[in-house]
């Protein structure tokens, strides 16, 4: 099947296009309208003489504005890159500046951070405003009272870039996944069969849209031709959703889920609309699952990919989920599941060669929902990718039966509500404070969470700093999600006999629970 994303909401707005396809808080569009609109910024965006592969920054949360810019790209030809909203400037720029993109697209809420970003960048020439009050010489809404509603007519390939999905390699800096439209028609193709989507369902989208942005995690349920209602994820405001939309379906993290169980009006909203809820991003620890069912029912489905899969992967159904079953069953609780159709995924040695099942290795997938390689990383993509398999990074052993259990992670990462977090680029910031003279930054683990951010570094002779005053310094640097919560000063590190510091210790120092130094 030849097909691009531009496609889905085509296919939509000509075969339903008076049935509701888009809700928000304020709107609610027909296919019709909904592609209608999309096409209007999609000639507007080749009016300002964008052409076939540039790209374009989107800085938003979740929006309708943000989801028909992801359409009117793909119509166009333009590649997105999606800018996570939690960002400050300098990592916006960094976005903009590695992929070159010549325009911006900004909700007036993230005005600010933008007009800071572009003070450091080179490659934007325009700037397009959402909202009221953005400031910025380009509406996106008075685009869309100026330009054709009538479809582009683009030459756009399946083979073509739809995404630079930016995520952290093992260096810490961030990369580029290219992801083309097979890639991510093929993820949304698997994932709208693994979540067994029909046209009459409702899909709360609350996930925010710059994760994982090639699309398999809110396209599958366009493509089914289901209705979407877009939301930020607020636990208060997602449960209503649920009751006053009929929300049938929904996914969110881990951590998402137990912030949604502590809510108090969980006991006080329906929520018997809610057939599955697709669990997204890190393992459901089984103590979270019984609470989950307890509450709502046996209605979840983990899955495990990552923004180099778009991000399909692995799923456990539903039918696996039996939380009081036998002793196999309550052991596969804790697995990612098994491939997702259209997928392989295999445990490999070092030197890329199977194992044998119950051995542990390194997670490699292979599908047509893989990346193309990493945007102008040769290396970084030489390393990920080898013989047409992704290697993940993650360590892991598959039982007889194909179910895939993570056991550890060989690249230095940190999962934190779901989001990976790399060390190295927090240590980077902690390096260039005047005080620090050695830093090592690691997980811990964390009831809510799953881990959290901790730092450890060693000062300069003379110089003083308190853990505050660190914590403070990443905060001004870095997305919230990035910085430590805590931070704890040792005389000296210890070190490798290569003078490097070794972390094995001090993880081992936090693991063994002892809080302080030796």
């Amino acid at each position: 099947m030849t097909m691009t994303v531009g496609d889905i909401l085509l296919r939509n707005a000509e075969t339903i296009p008076n049935a509701i396809g888009i809700i928000d808080e304020e709107h609610r569009f027909t296919w019709r309208e909904a592609n209608e609109r999309v096409n209007r910024v999609s000639n507007a965006l080749l009016g300002l003489g964008l052409r076939h592969g540039d790209r374009v920054g989107i800085l938003s949360d979740n929006c309708h504005q943000f989801l028909e810019s992801y359409f009117a790209l793909a119509k166009a030809g333009l590649v997105g890159v999606a800018i996570n909203a939690r960002f400050k400037a300098g990592e916006v720029a960094h976005y903009l500046n590695d992929s070159g993109s010549l325009t911006l697209i900004v909700r007036s809420e993230f005005a600010e951070v933008a007009r800071e970003a572009l003070r450091g960048t080179s490659s934007v020439r325009h700037v397009v405003g959402i909202g009221a009050d953005h400031g910025f010489d380009l509406d996106y809404e008075r685009m869309q009272g100026t330009s054709s509603p009538e479809e582009p007519g683009c030459v756009v390939s399946e083979n073509d870039l739809f995404v630079l999905a930016y995520t952290s390699g093992s260096t810490g800096r961030p990369k580029g996944a290219m992801l083309t439209h097979r890639n991510s028609i093929a993820a949304t193709t698997t994932q709208a069969f693994e979540a067994r989507l029909l046209p009459h369902h409702r899909y709360l989208l609350a996930a925010a849209f710059y994760f994982v942005s090639g699309g398999a995690s809110r396209f599958h349920a366009m493509l089914r031709g289901c209705t979407v209602v877009i939301s930020n994820f607020k636990p208060g405001n997602v449960l209503r959703l649920i009751e006053e939309e009929r929300v049938t379906h929904t996914s969110m993290s881990p951590s998402g889920l137990a912030m949604l169980l502590e809510h108090p009006d969980i006991d006080k909203r329906d929520l018997s609309s809610l057939e599955w809820i697709l669990m997204s991003s890190a393992a459901l620890p089984v103590p979270l699952l019984r609470r989950a069912v307890e509450k709502i029912g046996p209605k979840f489905m983990p899955s495990f990919g990552l923004t180099e899969t778009c991000p399909s992967g692995l799923i456990l159904q539903a039918e696996d989920m039996v939380p009081d079953g036998a002793e196999t069953q309550i052991r596969r609780l804790g697995s990612i599941g098994r491939a997702q159709v259209g997928n392989r995924v295999r445990i490999v040695r070092p030197d890329g060669q199977e194992l044998p099942r119950g051995e542990q290795g390194e997670l490699v997938i292979r599908g047509a929902c893989v990346m193309q390689g990493y945007w102008n990383d040769p290396d970084g993509t030489a390393e990920a990718l080898r013989d047409g398999w992704l290697y993940t990074g993650d360590l892991a052993t598959m039982d007889a039966d194909g179910y895939v259990f993570i056991t550890g992670r060989r690249k230095d990462v940190i999962v934190s509500g779901g989001i990976n977090i790399y060390p190295t680029e927090i240590e980077e910031v902690l390096y260039a404070h005047p005080a620090i003279l050695e830093a090592a930054v690691i997980g811990v683990a964390d009831e809510r969470w799953g881990e959290t951010v901790k730092a450890v570094v060693a000062l300069r002779s003379g110089q003083s700093a308190t853990p505050e005053e660190i914590m403070a310094y990443c905060k001004e640097r870095l997305a919230s999600y990035k910085k430590p919560t805590s931070v704890d000063i040792w005389d000296n590190l210890p070190k490798t006999g290569s003078n490097k510091v070794w972390k094995l210790p001090i993880r081992e120092h936090y693991l063994a629970g002892r809080h302080k130094q030796a």
